[in-house]
């Protein structure tokens, strides 16, 4: 009779736990930097996002962030602005918002909330701008127009802005008035006043008023350039009168000057 062999069964001998613990964190490392690729290696932070979308645009000037703001209610602060100074050369707003998988970084990816407008810094002592993106669609009535005063007078802790919108007669509005607006601010950021004004109470998305503050919200936007001279009463954008308040209740500065318009 042969003999029979005996099968040896091998137990492999268990790795260290320092090991596995260290394949799982290299495990879960390569896993996250998937995501992060997949989701276009966003930034890490709004300012981050700025500096590459500054190098994109060839700037060699860093701008300074005086404000950074959720720029829409309904998204909360997935989206950002970013108010952008430039010294005395120009200023600008960058709008950036979260995207991709698991929201991991700012600016990921190549749509509206990913754009930087810059316009040249006004002579006067403070530069008017609206920001992009003010709504247009009846889903977003809570969204506000912002419009910020870059301003040299740092001893201002409360600023008031008045502005008239007129549309030109080439729209089509023969029964439309004037509007004027009165908005008031307090100091919360060195450098900047910014303002809000909310979307218009009218049920008619058409008309001459709300209209007219979706082009004043482009009036830096360099696609819509062309559209300013059609638009308001004047052929330009409207002139902004701000009036600027210390501490102790009294006006220091009384400051008229068109809004700005995109450098292009």
């Amino acid at each position: 009779r042969g003999c029979r062999m005996k099968r040896i069964h091998v137990k492999p001998k268990p790795l260290p736990r320092i090991v596995r613990i260290a394949l799982c964190v290299l495990a879960a490392a390569v896993l996250l930097f998937a995501v992060y690729a997949v989701s276009g290696y966003p930034a890490f932070s709004p300012e981050q996002a700025l500096r590459r979308a500054e190098r994109r645009a060839l700037i060699s000037m860093r701008g300074e962030v005086l404000a950074s703001e959720p720029q829409m209610l309904y998204n909360g602060n997935a989206t950002r602005l970013l108010a952008v100074e430039y010294g005395d050369v120009a200023a600008g707003f960058y709008g950036v918002s979260q995207n991709g998988p698991l929201r991991l970084g700012w600016g990921a990816g190549s749509g509206s909330g990913d754009s930087l407008y810059l316009f040249p810094k006004s002579a006067d002592g403070v530069t008017v701008a609206a920001c992009p993106g003010y709504p247009r669609y009846m889903g977003f009535q809570e969204e506000t127009l912002i419009i910020a005063a870059f301003d040299d007078v740092p001893e201002a802790v409360r600023a008031e802005l008045s502005f008239t919108l007129a549309p030109n007669a080439s729209l089509g509005y023969p029964d439309a008035a004037p509007v004027s607006y009165a908005l008031s601010a307090e100091r919360e950021q060195e450098g900047v006043f910014l303002f809000s004004l909310a979307t218009p109470e009218e049920t008619d998305k058409q008309s001459s008023a709300n209209y007219l503050l979706e082009r004043l919200a482009e009036c830096v936007a360099p696609w819509s350039a062309r559209l300013i001279p059609g638009t308001f009463a004047d052929g330009a954008p409207p002139v902004a009168t701000v009036v600027f308040y210390d501490a102790s209740g009294n006006a220091v500065a009384t400051i008229e000057t068109a809004f700005a318009r995109a450098l292009v």
